[in-house]
């Protein structure tokens, strides 16, 4: 799959798990909470994505969304 396919899959997911679906069919919800650690200890500080976010940004990329950390299956950006 190229960068510029943006044909999505539907996933299914029951309980909340973090996420909500705003009406427009928006999801939101938090990748990492800075300064907190998370299930397996791992502590983020802020700006620790400053860097790889502006190059992203300075070459017209866009941050992917994965189902279950797979890169291989993107489900929105």
């Amino acid at each position: 799959m190229d960068g510029d396919d943006l044909r999505l899959e539907r996933k299914f997911m029951t309980g909340g798990g973090g996420l909500a679906v705003g009406e427009e069919g928006r999801i939101s919800g938090y990748a990492s909470l800075f300064g907190r650690a998370d299930q397996g200890g791992d502590i983020v500080l802020p700006g620790a994505y400053a860097a790889s976010l502006a190059a992203m940004e300075r070459s017209g990329g866009r941050v992917k969304m994965l189902w279950q950390h797979d890169p291989a299956q993107p489900v929105g950006i």
